[in-house]
């Protein structure tokens, strides 16, 4: 039975498993970068027809700050990339950690920085991605700037990934 059943149909015990769930993708251990190159995390998404994405990540830095990006494989789309972050905004100024800022991108790939914050604690890049298409997308990162003390990307980042349908 396609779900969800339609009119007049008795849906099963087993048709239940076959309803849209919410996937989860996590980063496998802390990973560090001493490097602007972006690298791939292991925070890695299947794309399998219209897809929300919502993403956590926890960082630190020794110096360098923090860019990062995705990258596609396969025929994916972006419909729509929304970001909330401290760091830097559409016109290179610097902000405190407390101004944060919320961004539409139009591009996948583009990528996003933030300065050096005290290594004291971890910090958070929230995203939302809605995908359309068949592959898979990577979230990637590197220093804002290259120093010799490394940026890690934190063990308990994630993503949510949960299919949608148009109404």
């Amino acid at each position: 039975m396609a779900w969800p059943p339609r009119a007049g149909q008795i849906a099963r015990a087993s048709d239940f498993r076959k309803m849209p769930g919410v996937g989860y993708v996590r980063q496998g251990a802390d990973q560090s970068v001493t490097s602007t190159s972006v690298v791939d995390s292991s925070i890695v998404v299947p794309v399998d027809g219209l897809i929300t994405v919502r993403l956590s990540a926890r960082w630190s830095s020794g110096g360098g700050g923090i860019r990062w990006t995705w990258s596609g494989a396969g025929d994916v789309s972006l419909l729509a990339r929304e970001i909330v972050s401290a760091g830097r905004d559409a016109t290179g100024n610097i902000h405190e950690l407390t101004t944060m800022r919320h961004r539409q991108q139009l591009t996948l790939a583009e990528e996003q920085e933030v300065n050096h914050i005290s290594p004291a604690t971890s910090y958070l890049i929230q995203e939302l991605l809605i995908l359309d298409g068949s592959g898979s997308v990577t979230f990637q990162f590197g220093q804002q700037v290259a120093h010799a003390n490394p940026t890690v990307l934190h063990l308990p980042s994630f993503a949510l990934v949960q299919p949608i349908r148009e109404l």
